[in-house]
């Protein structure tokens, strides 16, 4: 599966000269670095964005599927890009009128959790001595990455170049 997704979505060039392809998945984050070519490593992170929806459904006390909708909807990764007097509709539990929140307060939950896995990711390249052969940067693909401002802050926590990862050269629509 990870061959199959760093096939559709790294360049031969970035293959070559160094890569981190990040999946973050719904129960775990998946990590495939390449160079030269080829896969040099793989690991799993026990974090994905489950518990990025179930920060939401506790924070903002909402069932999970709503913060699943919320999170792909308004979530965003990063506290500064949001406008304090954005708003959002937080349905509630057990047939309780839905509540108007500031979109900063989805952020306030949002943002930590992202850094977690991110930070994870980093310490997992670490340690294993990979930031200085991955360099072309990172490529992030899986559902949460959607979020607004996943890039901005992984450029911040990797002090690299990040990108999100689309299928290269397939035309027609993408999901």
């Amino acid at each position: 599966q990870q061959m199959a997704a760093a096939e559709a979505v790294l360049s031969p060039d970035e293959k070559e000269l160094g890569v981190a392809l990040v999946d973050i998945g719904g129960g775990t984050t998946d990590i495939a670095v390449f160079s030269e070519g080829a896969i040099q490593h793989t690991s799993v992170i026990s974090v994905g964005g489950d518990q990025l929806t179930n920060d939401i459904a506790v924070g903002l006390r909402t069932p999970m599927i709503e913060a699943e909708n919320i999170k792909k909807k308004y979530g965003c990764a990063l506290g500064s890009l949001v406008d304090k007097d954005e708003t959002i509709p937080v349905p509630g539990v057990g047939g309780r009128q839905p509540r108007i929140l500031s979109r900063a307060v989805l952020a306030d939950i949002t943002e930590p959790r992202v850094e977690e896995i991110l930070g994870l990711v980093r310490r997992e390249l670490e340690r294993h001595n990979l930031m200085s052969s991955i360099a072309s940067g990172i490529v992030l693909t899986g559902g949460t990455v959607a979020i607004e401002g996943v890039c901005e802050l992984a450029e911040q926590l990797f002090d690299m170049p990040v990108r999100l990862g689309y299928p290269i050269g397939i035309s027609g629509l993408v999901d």
